[in-house]
């Protein structure tokens, strides 16, 4: 997972997102996606929501509420059942 700081720091700054999604296929990618969702919260503290999906998540279903996620999808059929009162709570 390589992430340039600067670019996601600038994102927060200018866009303010209400969602953040992370997806990721190799577990060992698992603490990297905690450590970036540590962080976000930590700078922009405003109610974020973190949407997890990937393969590294598929075999532990609450897996991504341990590392700070609010939301898992699986398929894409998940994302449309998604409503906008669960993602603006």
């Amino acid at each position: 997972m390589i992430i340039d700081t600067n670019k996601q720091v600038n994102i927060f700054i200018l866009k303010k997102p209400k969602i953040v999604s992370i997806s990721f296929s190799n577990f060992y990618n698992v603490v990297a996606a905690r450590k970036t969702i540590d962080n976000i919260k930590e700078e922009f503290d405003y109610g974020i929501k973190f949407i997890l999906s990937g393969y590294a998540l598929k075999n532990d279903k609450n897996l991504y509420k341990e590392i700070g996620g609010d939301i898992y999808v699986e398929s894409l059929k998940d994302i449309f059942s998604i409503g906008k009162d669960v993602i603006m709570k």
